[in-house]
């Protein structure tokens, strides 16, 4: 991580996560709700984590997030169901898993797709205009595909 230095460059860098990660997937929000933005790394043959915002720049205070040891190819923070806690996707291969927050740290999984193909970029947006987030997924193996959510209110 390199950190802005306020002038229009970066001036010093942080490290996040282990020393040796092969990191395949980064995204970054407030996952916890303390207005500060944590970051979600998806370390190949590791697991993917949140890394918690201490205030300070420093993400030393981690959080497993999945133990799948082949990783997310892609990663996307947003808040799919409208309330108010931001919820992380997971591109994968195969099947990909929406992580439903629940505050405090807690997810539950929410695994979707027809298990085709790898996911390797996530966008989301409100394509039917019915106020919920909707997913597009960009994949190599299979059709680039939109998940429209279904959510109700």
């Amino acid at each position: 991580m390199y950190v802005n230095d306020r002038g229009g460059g970066f001036a010093a860098d942080a490290t996040v996560g282990p020393p040796q990660a092969d990191t395949r997937a980064v995204a970054v929000g407030d996952l916890n709700g303390d207005g500060k933005p944590d970051i979600v790394a998806s370390h190949l043959g590791l697991e993917t984590r949140i890394y918690w915002n201490d205030g300070t720049g420093k993400f030393s205070r981690y959080t497993t997030l999945a133990q799948d040891k082949s990783g997310c190819f892609a990663l996307l923070v947003a808040d799919f169901n409208k309330d108010g806690k931001q919820d992380v996707v997971c591109g994968a291969v195969g099947t990909s898993t929406l992580f439903l927050n629940h505050g405090l740290g807690k997810f539950s999984r929410r695994p979707f797709g027809d298990g085709r193909g790898t996911t390797y970029g996530l966008a989301a947006a409100d394509l039917d205009g019915d106020g919920y987030l909707d997913l597009v997924a960009a994949r190599s193996g299979a059709p680039s595909t939109v998940y429209f959510n279904l959510s109700q209110p």
